[in-house]
């Protein structure tokens, strides 16, 4: 039958080192992640990886591939979704990626807009910046998910390349899938 062929992946099947407090309640998704990101960067290199979905996830690889743990907010839609049920007059913007405005925004909605584009730049930007002092060389950077948006063109710094975005959640699953064999 079909179910004789299904296989679940879980934590026992990441081939890293997971240096946080509770191993297991780390997402999987992120695990897959870090797990495709070394495929895109040599051995040695650290890697940040940024995935913009419903949620924002920033995650550090670091150069002997552990997985040091990281940060999750709200992605756009959530941040654009939680202005129009908590606030009392706020429209409900279709915010599906990181927008892209040049500040300041002149009416609601493109102050709106500003304001969740600056917050996820903001909040990428400096957890960029944090992760690297953690590290002997500049980190590459690689984005995933489908609502990186402009994220995708930010300058992060000179010093540090910026990759995707890449299909890393269902690279990390084929790469564990394989192993499996």
């Amino acid at each position: 039958t079909r179910d004789e062929h299904l296989q679940i992946i879980d934590h026992s099947h990441i081939s890293l080192k997971v240096d946080v407090e509770e191993p297991l309640r780390v997402g999987i998704d992120r695990l897959l992640n870090a797990l495709a990101a070394r495929q895109h960067c040599p051995d040695g290199e650290p890697v940040v990886i940024i995935d913009v979905g419903s949620a924002v996830t920033v995650d550090l690889l670091d150069e002997q591939n552990v997985f040091r743990g990281g940060a999750i907010f709200p992605g756009p839609r959530l941040m654009a979704r939680a202005l129009h049920d908590y606030t009392a007059a706020l429209p409900d913007l279709a915010i599906d990626e990181v927008p892209g405005i040049d500040p300041p925004g002149r009416n609601t909605n493109d102050a709106m807009t500003a304001g969740i584009m600056a917050a996820i730049l903001g909040a990428c930007q400096l957890l960029v910046d944090e992760y690297a002092l953690l590290c002997s060389r500049p980190p590459v950077v690689l984005m995933a998910g489908g609502a990186v948006g402009y994220l995708i063109d930010y300058d992060f710094a000179p010093n540090i390349g910026v990759g995707g975005p890449f299909p890393l959640t269902l690279e990390g699953i084929r790469i564990a899938a394989e192993a499996l064999k």
